[in-house]
């Protein structure tokens, strides 16, 4: 069997493909939320403060499943999830910029 060779974030390529796929299936799990609890006020006022707090343990779950999809060890899981994280945040600035229309805030009254 041959080594399996590392980029420079000590990932292999197929890792960093699966880890780029994550990204963009979690960004759109998230975006399909968004627009589901908009139009129930989930984003207004308090309403706000506390979905934005429910982010973090909802969140949770995601980095075992990624930990275990892309069979990172445990030294690669930190930078496995700002991988996933970093796409998302891609994925979440080119919509934003180039298609608003399909983000949350159009569903503001």
């Amino acid at each position: 069997m041959l080594p399996s060779i590392t980029n420079r974030l000590g990932l292999t390529s197929g890792q960093s493909i699966l880890l780029m796929g994550i990204g963009a299936a979690l960004w759109f799990l998230a975006a399909i939320i968004l627009l589901i609890v908009a139009p129930m006020g989930a984003l207004e006022g308090s309403a706000r403060a506390i979905t934005y707090a429910l982010i973090v343990p909802s969140t949770l779950p995601f980095v075992w499943l990624t930990q275990v999809l892309a069979k990172l060890r445990h030294d690669q899981i930190t930078i496995g999830v700002a991988f996933v994280a970093a796409t998302a945040l891609l994925i979440d600035g080119v919509v934003v910029a180039w298609f608003p229309s399909s983000t949350a805030a159009h569903c503001r009254r």
